[in-house]
């Protein structure tokens, strides 16, 4: 509906063509589609959709406005710093003092300014060797002759009191700057954020629908200022007993709903029980809070809020704390190294109090109950003819065949990833290699590279100019090491007018894409097939159809068929496996979130209150450092947590 506005609407036109590129200039990609769903999960998170309304009143003209002024204050406080700066190096131009004849030459007080003067403002913090020249009187190189020496002797007052302006100037302005700075990336998002909701908004209302997602704030409005809330009165009659499983994965409003239920549940002498694991919370993305869990029988907000205060005291009451430490799934071995494994972890790695969501984590197991095995590998590319994604997947494959020596069946086997690109580029590899995989996410046909190409080649037939298309196509050649060819050569009518089945037929024998049994390329036959069969459209037709289509296609493994599990840790969670693999163990921390909202002081953006910020690394220059490290912690927690979860299937 936003999209349909493109072209007549010349005010969202220009923001979203600023929106676009905002996000090349960030090298964060351009596709609309994967925009939309990152942007759909901010707008349907619990906190999102809080913030998001106080923008309701906000124009695009409003945003306009918004975003001139704050690129002038930027403006303005860069030109104030090249100016002091300029000063700086106008002084040692008219000495004519070489820079190698200063402390450290090109590295220090010399090249602070000529940096600074020259507009880098990512050099506005000084080094330790600008640091030395002020504090230890450090200003000349040995080798800087008497002349030299006189020059800046006479300069280093003037100097001084530049470089002291300078750093008066920059630690009084330089934090919002910064957050200036980080706003200026994220406020054509916020303003394309705000028409998706006011769009969204105006879709519900005018078809009488509430999203899911709604329901939790809107209860959360009612029962959170009322001691018995009304909507509560005929379900507390009915449930009196309560299990709330997998707590840990709750989130604040989520718990908040509930506690009323709870308190005249347990008011009435009823056993209710509550029931988590804070190690294997991995939802935060959901609005999961495992801090909560750890924090209880006290309640988030309670010390300001006297209904909450009476409820966390209801709470407390009734609360016993049972720690259920037997473990009686996996082998003496298994849970042995798994102890050890996550206190090192947990005592090395987590920090600001996150490590004691693994207190008491040591599980007892029977000692009798033996067997169990671990193998922990590292793959080294030796092999220049492989590289690490290739040399895992061998590897995979021949872990899977000495399982079989061992007599364990396929579907005794789990293979668990941290993203669904790695799981579908196993079930790909070993469906080709003849192993039968099940795998509700991986076995996409449009995830298969053949495919991708046969549809790009479909696409270069009718529009032979884009360069885009080409280049995907050059890019399999490339990537399959398939010899190059003249493709202006298939636009003849031989093959321009072909039905879509016979076409998509010709170029799997053209390029011999079928010399190996593949499982996608049949699925995908199976579906032009049956598009042809329901209409008699050609190929422009089919490759729309495609486009809505192409993500409900998976390849169907039969029930009951002996084969490996192929799954991402989050989908293997609350599941058990004789044998699990683990591999592409190799991610490095990445933040959970990837925008954070935070509430504005007037004086940074008059007219906006709330906004949201990249999550990276330019934010500990800013008055939310705490924030941006607070993220690091819990994006800590949550890998280390994942990797638990994958470990103890």
């Amino acid at each position: 509906l936003l999209l349909d506005r493109v072209g007549d609407d010349q005010e969202l036109t220009k923001l979203l063509v600023k929106f676009l590129e905002t996000r090349m200039d960030e090298e964060q990609g351009w596709n609309i589609d994967s925009i939309r769903a990152a942007f759909a999960h901010i707008l349907l998170d619990e906190e999102g959709q809080t913030r998001i309304r106080t923008l309701k009143n906000l124009s695009l003209e409003n945003f306009q406005t918004i975003s001139e002024n704050l690129y002038t204050r930027i403006r303005q406080f860069e030109k104030v710093i090249r100016e002091i700066a300029g000063k700086a190096v106008d002084v040692i131009h008219e000495k004519d003092i070489p820079p190698d004849a200063f402390f450290q030459g090109t590295r220090g007080i010399w090249n602070y300014f000529s940096n600074l003067a020259a507009g880098k403002m990512d050099k506005l913090e000084p080094n330790t060797y600008v640091i030395s020249t002020v504090e230890e009187d450090k200003w000349f190189a040995g080798k800087a002759s008497m002349s030299a020496r006189g020059d800046i002797e006479a300069i280093k007052p003037g100097l001084l009191d530049i470089y002291e302006k300078l750093r008066k100037e920059i630690d009084q302005h330089k934090p919002d700057y910064s957050l200036r700075k980080l706003l200026a990336k994220t406020i054509y998002p916020l303003a394309v954020l705000n028409e998706i909701e006011k769009v969204l908004h105006d879709f519900k209302r005018q078809n009488n629908l509430v999203h899911i997602s709604e329901f939790n704030a809107r209860i959360a409005g009612i029962v959170i200022n009322e001691p018995v809330p009304f909507i509560y009165e005929r379900l507390g009659e009915e449930y009196r007993h309560l299990l709330i499983d997998g707590f840990q994965d709750t989130s604040v409003l989520q718990w908040m709903n509930f506690i009323p239920l709870i308190e005249n549940a347990l008011a009435g002498g009823y056993f209710n029980l509550v029931v988590g694991d804070g190690k294997q919370a991995i939802y935060r993305w959901r609005s999961g809070d495992v801090e909560q869990f750890n924090a209880l029988p006290a309640i988030p907000g309670s010390d300001q809020d006297p209904i909450l205060r009476q409820r966390e005291e209801a709470l407390t009451r009734h609360c016993e704390k049972v720690n259920l430490d037997q473990n009686y799934r996996s082998k003496a071995e298994i849970v042995d190294f798994n102890n050890h494994f996550f206190r090192v972890i947990a005592d090395q790695v987590l920090t600001d109090g996150k490590e004691k969501i693994f207190e008491g984590l040591e599980q007892v197991f029977d000692p009798q109950k033996t067997g169990g095995y671990i193998s922990l590998e590292f793959l080294e590319g030796d092999d220049e003819a492989l590289n690490y994604e290739e040399i895992t997947l061998d590897r995979i494959l021949t872990i899977i065949r000495e399982a079989e020596q061992y007599h364990f069946r396929f579907r005794d086997m789990a293979i668990l990833c941290r993203s669904n690109r790695n799981a579908s580029a196993i079930a790909r590899f070993l469906l080709e290699q003849g192993v039968d995989v099940v795998s509700a996410e991986s076995l996409l046909v449009a995830g298969s590279p053949k495919v991708r190409f046969i549809i790009a080649f479909l696409r270069y037939l009718f529009e032979p100019r884009n360069d885009v298309v080409i280049e995907e196509i050059r890019m399999y050649f490339r990537q399959t090491g398939m010899q190059d060819i003249k493709l202006s050569e298939f636009l003849r009518d031989e093959f321009t007018i072909l039905p879509v089945y016979d076409l998509c037929e010709t170029l799997i024998r053209k390029f011999k894409l079928n010399e190996v049994a593949d499982a996608y390329l049949q699925f995908f036959l199976d579906a032009v097939i049956k598009f042809s069969v329901k209409t008699s459209a050609g190929v422009v037709d089919f490759l729309s159809w495609w486009e809505k289509n192409s993500s409900k296609l998976s390849i169907i493994v039969p029930e009951g068929i002996d084969a490996v599990n192929v799954m991402t840790i989050h989908k293997a969670k609350g599941l058990e496996f004789p044998m699990v693999i683990l591999p592409f163990a190799r991610e490095s921390r990445k933040n959970t979130r990837t925008y954070l909202w935070v509430d504005l002081e007037k004086s940074v953006a008059p007219g906006l209150e709330t906004v949201i910020l990249r999550c990276d690394k330019e934010m500990e220059s800013t008055v939310f450092k705490q924030l941006y490290t607070d993220e690091q912690q819990k994006s800590m927690l949550d890998l280390v947590n994942l990797l638990y979860v994958a470990m103890t299937r």
